[in-house]
């Protein structure tokens, strides 16, 4: 029987993203754009960014493209969705969330009532997974005033705001199926 603790992540030194912490703590009211991409920063790191967005609503766009995040920091960024209402974009572009994180952060994105721009390129989601999540998106869609764009197995799928989605939407292809 182990009984060891996990390891502690390690500190946050990056002045770029302990400058942004203490913005977002703030409710800075200049602070309306973090872009955090190719900070490579994993899940650990992230969740101390989230931590206090849940609270500020003057943060509009998150950007996250290309952090090396996993399924690991889908639970604290749904928890900062479900609560922060100021983030009207998101873009998670090219991390590893797979399809268990597509499938938990469509239920995010789709429960936020702010939420108007969502970006994900390459995740490694399937056409399982990205079936679940591109049906959450054209809902949300259809709700209101919201845009995404996302990547789902080698296919590009976008919707346009100022167009009634249709029951036809894109649909992934799943491998081995005719379409």
């Amino acid at each position: 029987q182990n009984n060891r603790m996990p390891p502690k992540a390690p500190p946050i030194e990056d002045p770029v993203l302990l400058a942004a912490i203490a913005a977002l703590t703030e409710n800075n009211a200049d602070y309306t754009r973090l872009d955090l991409q190719f900070k490579y920063m994993g899940d650990d790191a992230l969740a101390a960014v989230l931590a206090p967005l849940a609270k500020n609503n003057t943060l509009k766009e998150l950007l996250l493209s290309n952090n090396n995040l996993s399924v690991a920091c889908i639970k604290p960024l749904s928890g900062m969705l479900s609560k922060n209402r100021g983030i009207t974009e998101l873009s998670l572009g090219k991390n590893r969330l797979g399809d268990s994180g597509a499938v938990e952060l469509s239920k995010a994105i789709t429960s936020n009532p702010v939420l108007e721009v969502f970006r994900m390129g390459d995740n490694g989601v399937s056409a399982e997974g990205g079936q679940e999540l591109l049906d959450a998106l054209n809902k949300k869609a259809k709700s209101g005033k919201f845009t995404y764009e996302v990547f789902v197995r080698g296919q590009y799928f976008r919707n346009d705001p100022n167009q009634v989605q249709s029951p036809d939407a894109p649909r992934p292809k799943t491998p081995g199926k005719k379409s």
